[in-house]
């Protein structure tokens, strides 16, 4: 191929495509793009605007300057939603006159498990038809007593809050005095579907 049309055909790569293809694994991605990458990506090739095929080779690093896109889309770390997640939580309890709840790595972890399986069994009952509550031997999880909520659709931490806050379940869990660590869990399912949970524990 040319050099001089090798480098025009690369100016014109997607640069949705380019990003998907170097995004980290906690980045949430457009299912769509994605989908349209694995085609290529088998064949070691990248599709560029003309839908003709460019050796991955041949593509520079591309870096997008996301900074105007809303969190919503395609480029937001699922790290930034747990924060935002985890500060929506604490806002909750300082209105209700609670301390704050730490963040735990482990409970984190514990809580990314849970998210995971939602895709399986969106239950409190895991895939394995073992209680929730399994999560916390599994994990070693400090404390004497534990609570877990869940949701899933809502892609924003905003939202599943809301939705939180008017289940009277899932606002008492969340404004329970005894809690004082939680972890947020997030999964982005096969068919983009988010699935959200949080372990609170003593």
């Amino acid at each position: 191929m040319d050099k001089t049309l090798t480098f025009c055909r690369i100016g014109l790569l997607l640069l949705l495509t380019a990003a998907v293809a170097l995004a980290p694994a906690d980045v949430v991605v457009d299912r769509s793009v994605k989908d349209a990458i694995a085609v290529f990506a088998a064949a070691d090739v990248i599709a560029d605007v003309a839908l003709d095929p460019v050796p991955l080779a041949e593509v520079p690093l591309l870096l997008v300057d996301d900074g105007d896109v809303p969190l919503s889309e395609s480029f937001s770390t699922l790290s930034e939603y747990r924060a935002r997640l985890a500060g929506l939580v604490n806002t909750e309890r300082g209105k209700a006159g609670l301390g704050p709840l730490s963040v735990s790595e482990l409970l984190q972890a514990a809580a990314d498990v849970r998210a995971a399986e939602l895709e399986s069994l969106y239950s409190h009952t895991r895939p394995d038809g073992r209680e929730w509550s399994t999560i916390r031997r599994d994990f070693e999880l400090p404390g004497r007593g534990a609570g877990e909520n869940l949701h899933k659709a809502y892609p924003e931490p905003e939202q599943v809050m809301a939705s939180w806050m008017n289940s009277s379940d899932h606002k008492s869990n969340i404004l329970m005095p005894e809690w004082n660590r939680l972890g947020v869990g997030i999964h982005v399912g096969s068919d983009g579907t988010m699935y959200w949970a949080i372990i609170f524990t003593d």
